[in-house]
């Protein structure tokens, strides 16, 4: 299981973002962290223990602008799905994963 999914009855994932792998280590002030499974702790935290439905309704945000995941950013650029706004948020604030020095997720995903 990754910073992208839950597991509920069945699969329940989240859309939109792209989140550090649980394997995935950043460097903060040099220092070695597993920023993967922190994603994965900011993505189950609010739910441990709940009930959870899960609901297709459109690209979640608040992963990237709490500083856990990159802007998905389609091809051809619908608008709408756009995350750049909330990314460039979380940097500019060094949230989550913008702490650290880390490798985009996709291209950590490329590499294994």
């Amino acid at each position: 299981m990754d910073g992208e999914t839950l597991v509920v009855v069945g699969v329940c994932a989240s859309a939109g973002h792209r989140r550090p792998e649980p394997r995935q280590v950043c460097r903060v002030n040099g220092r070695a962290r597993r920023c993967g499974l922190a994603a994965r702790a900011a993505l189950h935290g609010p739910v441990r223990g709940k009930r959870v439905r899960c609901e297709v309704r459109g690209f979640d945000r608040e992963p990237v602008r709490r500083g856990w995941g990159r802007a998905w950013i389609p091809r051809g650029g619908v608008p709408r799905l756009d995350q750049s706004a909330e990314e460039a948020e979380a940097r500019a604030r060094r949230r989550g994963i913008w702490r650290s020095r880390f490798v985009n997720p996709r291209r950590w995903r490329r590499s294994r």
